[in-house]
């Protein structure tokens, strides 16, 4: 049971940081958007665009912790 579980935790952890590579492409894009659409208006954005990005990422980060320690099999001894 607790090689199932490990796997299932590894798949998860996988396709969580796919999620996040995902995410980073996308912010990425949007802050390319946003600093030529800056450049436009004379506004410099890029700093605030940076931080969200930043943010959303240890939030992936804490929530994949989260899961881990909330896990049954985790809390079991291990003998």
């Amino acid at each position: 049971m607790q090689f199932f579980t490990l796997g299932a935790m590894t798949i998860a952890s996988l396709l969580a940081s796919t999620d996040v590579v995902l995410a980073t492409e996308v912010a990425n894009s949007k802050i390319a958007d946003l600093s030529s659409a800056s450049a436009a208006t004379g506004r410099d954005n890029s700093h605030d665009n940076q931080a969200n990005v930043g943010g959303n990422f240890g939030l992936t980060l804490t929530s994949m912790l989260q899961t881990f320690m909330n896990n049954d099999e985790m809390k079991k001894p291990a003998n």
